[in-house]
């Protein structure tokens, strides 16, 4: 029996994270940094959103996006850039 791929297509819910997370002005962030930071935010009635992923859900949703790329930063662990934010390699 052939098995489902792990990481499915980005849903509509989850464009809405990567959106608000592509907006904002983060980059080398944590996955942890991206929760809290989506738990912040406001729609558009300015109400808090109710819906924010755990961190293990954020990560999965990351890595199904071609926006975003992860890297090992040392003992600051993995972070996350925008491609083509201001990442740099030093």
């Amino acid at each position: 029996m052939k098995r489902a791929p792990r990481l499915g297509v980005i849903n509509k819910f989850e464009q809405g994270w990567l959106d608000l997370l592509l907006k904002s002005n983060m980059d080398g962030f944590a996955v942890a940094d991206a929760c809290l930071y989506l738990a912040h935010q406001r729609n558009l009635q300015g109400r808090k959103y109710q819906r924010i992923p755990h961190v293990g859900r954020m990560t999965a949703i990351l890595k199904k996006s071609p926006d975003f790329v992860s890297r090992d930063s040392g003992r600051n662990g993995l972070r996350w850039w925008r491609v083509g934010g201001g990442q740099s390699d030093s």
